[in-house]
């Protein structure tokens, strides 16, 4: 990893909502569907840029 991104993690991962990566992660790794868990991971991704 790059050193210079450390900051712009660092603050990704403070502003973070906690509770809902949380439960989003874990309807992830429940899913026995690769497709649809690739369809719930990029729906995260969306919501964390957001």
């Amino acid at each position: 990893m790059n050193p210079n991104n450390l900051l712009a993690i660092k603050n990704r991962i403070i502003q973070s909502d906690v509770i809902v990566l949380e439960t989003e992660t874990q309807k992830i790794m429940r899913n026995d569907d690769p497709d649809k868990a690739l369809k719930l991971i990029k729906k995260l991704n969306v919501s964390v840029d957001a």
